[in-house]
């Protein structure tokens, strides 16, 4: 039993060895310095450590669990362990230093990737421009770059207000906030009846191409890409419907966190399979 499971370690060891030279080789270092290299990678990658650091912040400030009658009697007994239990037991927040410096570094980076963002601006203009000039006009297209157009105008707006740039009124603030988020809403409704129909054309795609052919290949590869970025949209909806009112959906932090967490995996995993698309840089 014991050599069985040494040989089953020696196989995991070898399987993350394997990994983890691939990743280091020249094409995976030339693939990862690519997408670090780009606006979006960059960004999807501080998006994942400022997630995952603010859920271990809400794990460091979990409120401690309320004591029990039980305990209570042997606080008024005077029992010995009384200061131990009225530690631990004690119910509330939970101070943690090591949370409030890694608030200041989530901050940081919140306000570096806002700034990023900025610059994402004048090509939001160009886009609708495109759409205003074109004959064609899809609805669903022309909808979606109208509400991210409203959502990132409206976020650097309340951005600019929060940080006292801009001088409005903490009502003004507010429905800048909202409105910014309720626009992103409406991108992602309307990104979940698209990938609908995305997804009705892929079958019928699917049904007449042979599933041994190089087509049947790429429209696998389609497949998981409509499939990431639907359960993208579907942890986006929850926080979307948070955000979107005055006094927020969840009352628990956890919620927030994990589906924030969530979704800067699924955008991180999106961003890094399309850079593995464009294959290895050749010289």
């Amino acid at each position: 039993m014991a050599s069985k499971a040494v040989a089953n370690v020696q196989i995991h060891v070898a399987a993350a060895l394997e990994v983890l030279q691939k990743a280091l080789s020249r094409d995976g270092v030339d693939v990862l310095l690519r997408f670090l290299s780009t606006a979006s990678g960059t960004d999807k990658l501080f998006s994942l450590i400022e997630n995952w650091t603010k859920l271990f912040i809400v794990y460091l400030r979990l409120p401690r669990p309320q004591y029990s009658n039980k305990h209570e009697i042997l606080i008024a007994n005077g029992v010995k362990a009384t200061a131990r239990i009225w530690e631990v037991y004690l119910s509330g927040p939970r101070s943690s230093p090591l949370a409030d410096r890694l608030a200041n570094l989530t901050s940081a980076i919140g306000d570096s990737r806002m700034l990023f963002r900025f610059a994402a601006l004048p090509g939001q203009y160009k886009s609708i421009v495109s759409l205003i000039k074109s004959q064609s006009r899809p609805l669903i297209p022309t909808l979606q770059s109208l509400s991210i157009l409203g959502y990132y105008t409206l976020e650097h707006a309340y951005y600019l207000a929060a940080h006292k740039v801009l001088n409005v009124s903490d009502k003004t603030k507010g429905l800048l906030g909202l409105w910014s988020i309720r626009s992103y809403a409406a991108y992602v409704v309307l990104q979940v009846i698209k990938l609908r129909g995305d997804f009705a054309q892929l079958k019928k795609q699917e049904a007449a191409t042979e599933k041994t052919t190089e087509q049947a290949l790429e429209l696998r590869v389609k497949r998981k890409g409509l499939e990431n970025n639907l359960w993208l949209q579907l942890y986006y909806l929850p926080m979307c419907l948070h955000w979107s009112l005055p006094g927020g959906f969840f009352s628990n932090p956890v919620w927030p966190a994990v589906l924030n967490t969530l979704i800067a995996n699924a955008e991180f995993r999106s961003a890094w399979d399309r850079n593995l698309l464009l294959g290895p840089i050749r010289n």
